[in-house]
C-alpha cells in the first residue's frame, strides 16, 4: 500500500488478502515526495531519511532475498 496516511486499516490488508494478492508492505505517506513531484525531481534522488524511503528499504529486505 501506497500514502497511507496515519495507522494502516486491517480491513484494506484482508481486502489484498480476498482478492489473491499478497501485501508487501505499507509505505507512509510523505511530504517530501510531493515536494519532489512539485519541482520535478526523481523520486530516486529521495533522501535516506525520509519515511518512506525507510519504510521502503525495510520492505526490499523482508521480499528482496
Amino acid at each position: 500500500m501506497n500514502r497511507v496516511q496515519g495507522e494502516f486499516d486491517p480491513k484494506m490488508a484482508k481486502l489484498v488478502e480476498e482478492v489473491g494478492l499478497k501485501l508487501a508492505g505499507v509505505l507512509p505517506a510523505d511530504e517530501t515526495i510531493a515536494e519532489f513531484d512539485l519541482e520535478g525531481k526523481p523520486t530516486i534522488q529521495l533522501p535516506d531519511d525520509t519515511q518512506a524511503v525507510k519504510r521502503a528499504n525495510e520492505i526490499f529486505e523482508v521480499w528482496i532475498p
